[in-house]
């Protein structure tokens, strides 16, 4: 705030030495003093009940040093102008005690408090009050109220203007309703300026609610909302308008997000709906003109006139810190992943043992049907007993049937049998009863322990999460607060409403940085922007960002510029020329200078193949940009294509995982084509014998790790590329000189399908990343 103070008051030197400054500059400093002296004026003629003017002494003790001056102008003008009831002159005298007490204890720290504001202004306003009333009745009460609004104001202001002054990575809450009572002093002077009855005042807390609301959140609007009530009462003795404001900033804060129009709809209609008990009591014509035209200009501000206003009501930004909190969050993590672990390993245990218990047994069946059907029968123990094996014989028969959909399992029982059981009709009945409910109970069984596989599966899944989580915590040497601090206001700066940054630093000095951003209503988000102010305030290069959308936020991850970068080329040709490839692939920057590549080969082709192909690639991305690990989230997608439906599904996945810092590169495969690899000239194959995701638990990655250097070559390959085997691939990877990674891709896989002999067709999928330095 000294620098700031010191700043300002730098430039009222100057305007006396106006010589030495560029014309603009002057021009710029004038209107600045200007301004002040305006909002000063509004403070003075500010009137609470149409008889006291407590917000311009209020102005002068709490503003800072260096706009003290054209302030004080301001005030005292409004203070001299036609004075109420003749008795204006004495808030002169006030407003001399308090810029003579602040002058005199200028140099001492007490002066930067807001108590310290708050006290000389109520001093100075109940003393002169005291001197002019009295003799009036009640009128030491009155000076009394006058001064606590004085004091409160100037509090208010003090701390208000500080915030701005401070406001970094945004303003707190208290900070935020200290900003907006200041705002409404200064509102509270234009709110008798009404020209045929409509209040220009009025009009711009309309506007102000709505920004607030629109560029803040819920309660930035709820509190000038309020703040507008609150001046509205003070100023006049008609308090109408009090709750058509507050709930109306309030639902121009819950609608925000929906849009302007809609936020527009909705301040209006509840502004009129609070308005409806007051109808019969005067006419809320006026107001409700004034809340239609302060509608009508918000919709018409431009944009960037509504976000750059809007910054003050933006909320502060959490700043990720660094404590020695870091050390015991990592062996939480651990621990927390342990237990996890555990969980998933009891589940499958308990689910085992309850499966001997209560899994359908076939014995129980036939001990039913023969205690149904038999008993009583003179020839039970003969049957069940002494032709045992040729009873068991007629009741498979039975079951048999049953499985095939007959009624009658009569007809399906051995004529031996027939012609010497006594009862073959109950027997029959009792068969396909019992043997129904038993098929019924062992598929139920069945579906049930594949649910506890699921959430065995999950389990196990979020517990090999937290592990690479705190694996990172490990890696990670510090926390920069100061450079996410500083990325916070840069990109407030572009209009990026940040909710929350972190900056890590790892071992080798490496920054990676993690925000949060509001992305609800009109914030529009240029990549570009992003990069460019990262890059300037933290004074490094940074790779392109990684952008994940989740409802309302979108989570940037940026990662400092690597030493190599990637050229992608995809080729596809879907099987028999559909208009619907089942092969998926994608490939994206992770924010810590990996480049992920992802291809999945659906079952079959077309629209089904894809939709399993689509689920694996959509679903592995979201997981590995979220953090976490490969084998985490390859555990996850299994046991989702597991669950997902009743019918066999499944998919490959393939993901090439690079380090551009140091060229280090991750093969992993599930159930997935070769991938050829050009190092140093030579091509290679990389094979996998695990299982697609979808088919069996407990599926893993065939894993390989190589290193590349600047032009070497990475093909990931579905099933449809490699009919004809991968010897001509490899050739043509080692005569491939010059082109891109597109040409390259396609003529892979136009070879593929040229080359193609078994007159079978399958989707072709070509993704080709060439290594390169980075610029």
């Amino acid at each position: 705030m000294k620098e700031q103070e010191t700043l300002l008051r730098r430039n009222f030197v100057r305007l006396a030495e106006h010589n030495r400054l560029t014309g603009k500059e002057t021009a710029e400093v004038v209107l600045s003093h200007m301004l002040f002296a305006v909002c000063g004026f509004l403070c003075a003629r500010g009137a609470v009940m149409q008889k006291y003017l407590p917000f311009g002494i209020a102005a002068v003790a709490g503003c800072p040093s260096a706009i003290m001056p054209s302030v004080g102008v301001g005030v005292l003008v409004g203070s001299a102008f036609p004075i109420l009831q003749s008795s204006g002159f004495r808030y002169v005298g006030a407003l001399l005690a308090v810029v003579s007490i602040r002058l005199l204890v200028s140099r001492l720290k007490i002066s930067r408090r807001p108590l310290f504001a708050g006290m000389i202004a109520f001093l100075s306003v109940f003393l002169t009050g005291v001197a002019t009333f009295r003799d009036m009745p009640g009128g030491v009460g009155f000076s009394a109220v006058e001064a606590v609004l004085a004091g409160g104001g100037a509090y208010f202001v003090k701390r208000g203007s500080s915030s701005l002054l401070h406001n970094d990575v945004g303003l707190s809450g208290e900070q935020l309703t200290s900003v907006i009572l200041t705002v409404g002093f200064v509102l509270l002077g234009l709110i008798p300026i009404a020209p045929g009855g409509i209040s220009v005042g009025r009009i711009l807390c309309v506007v102000l609610i709505h920004v607030a609301a629109r560029y803040g959140n819920v309660g930035a609007g709820a509190i000038l909302g309020i703040t507008c009530a609150l001046i509205q009462a003070l100023g006049s003795a008609d308090s109408r308008s009090a709750v058509m404001y507050c709930f109306g900033g309030l639902m121009a804060g819950v609608f925000a997000s929906a849009g302007k129009i809609a936020q527009t709809a909705a301040f209006l209609a509840a502004a009129v709906i609070a308005g409806i008990p007051y109808a019969q009591t005067g006419n809320l014509t006026g107001l409700v003109i004034e809340f239609t035209v302060g509608s009508a200009l918000y919709l018409l501000l431009p944009r960037t006139v509504c976000v750059q206003f809007g910054r003050v009501f933006a909320g502060r930004v959490s700043v990720v810190k660094p404590d020695g909190l870091v050390k015991g969050l990592t062996m939480r993590l651990r621990f927390a992943s342990k237990a996890l672990s555990e969980v998933s390993g009891t589940v499958d245990n308990v689910a085992g043992e309850l499966s001997k218990i209560h899994a359908p047994d076939f014995r129980g069946v036939l001990q039913k049907i023969e205690h149904d059907a038999c008993k009583g029968c003179s020839l039970q123990i003969y049957c069940w007993e002494t032709r045992y094996d040729e009873t068991l014989a007629a009741v498979v028969e039975m079951t048999k049937g049953v499985k095939q959909g007959h009624s009658n399992v009569e007809d399906c029982c051995p004529s031996e049998f027939k012609g010497r059981c006594l009862r073959v009709g109950r027997m029959s009945s009792a068969v396909y009863k019992y043997y129904s409910e038993y098929t019924s109970r062992f598929a139920a069984e069945q579906r049930v322990q594949e649910v506890r596989s699921v959430v065995a599966d999950q389990f196990s899944g979020i517990s090999q999460m937290l592990c690479s989580l705190a694996d990172e915590f490990d890696v990670d040497e510090r926390f920069d607060s100061s450079a996410a601090a500083r990325i916070a206001e840069a990109l407030k700066n572009i209009h990026v409403p940040v909710k929350e940054c972190g900056v890590r630093l790892d071992k080798n000095d490496r920054m990676n940085v993690e925000i949060r951003v509001s992305t609800g209503g009109d914030t529009v988000l240029n990549r570009a922007s992003v990069l460019h102010a990262l890059q300037v305030s933290c004074e490094r290069d940074f790779d392109p960002p990684c952008v994940t959308v989740t409802g309302e936020d979108t989570y940037i991850s940026v990662s400092e510029h690597a030493y190599y970068t990637a050229e992608i080329g995809i080729h596809q040709i879907p099987s028999e020329n559909a208009a619907v490839c089942g092969d998926v692939c994608d490939y994206f920057f992770d924010g810590k200078g990996r480049l992920i590549m992802l291809l999945s080969d659906g079952m079959g082709t077309g629209g089904r193949a894809a939709v399993d192909g689509a689920m694996a690639v959509g679903l592995m991305s979201r997981l590995l940009k979220a953090g976490f690990g490969y084998d985490a989230a390859l555990k996850i997608l299994n046991s989702s294509m597991l669950f997902k439906s009743t019918d066999e599904s499944c998919a490959t996945v393939d993901v090439v995982a690079v380090d551009l810092f140091t060229g280090r590169t991750e093969l992993l495969k599930a159930g997935a084509a070769p991938t050829i690899v050009r190092r140093n000239g030579k091509a290679g194959t990389a094979q996998s014998t695990s299982l697609p995701a979808g088919i069996l638990r407990n599926i893993g990655f065939d894993k390989a790790v190589i290193s590349l250097r600047k032009g070497d070559i990475v093909l990931l390959l579905s099933d449809g590329a490699v009919s004809e085997g991968t010897d001509w691939i490899g050739a043509e990877l080692e005569s491939f000189d010059g082109g891109t990674a597109k040409e390259l891709a396609t003529r892979v896989c136009e070879g593929a399908k040229r080359r193609r002999t078994d007159r079978h067709e399958d989707d072709i999928t070509v993704m080709a990343a060439i290594l390169e330095k980075a610029v």
